[in-house]
């Protein structure tokens, strides 16, 4: 069983990167496991995150996590 996340530290985990014309949201992999969504090849994994485009793939995570009407 997977331990609970609760959304203040959820919160505190996840940051936004973001260029001229992109954002992607950086969600740590052991958040991730726990809420885990479907990605686009928009988005790409490193070695400790994933980073999830802003467009398509931010807010099932968000939902699915619970905290989109958070943000």
């Amino acid at each position: 069983m997977k331990p609970t996340i609760d959304k203040t530290t959820l919160l505190s985990e996840l940051r936004f990167h973001y260029d001229a014309g992109h954002a992607w949201l950086r969600v740590p992999l052991w958040i991730f496991r726990k809420y885990q969504t479907e990605v686009s090849s928009y988005s790409y994994f490193s070695y400790d995150a994933i980073y999830l485009e802003e467009d398509c793939d931010v807010f099932p995570f968000l939902e699915k996590a619970g905290i989109r009407k958070q943000l």
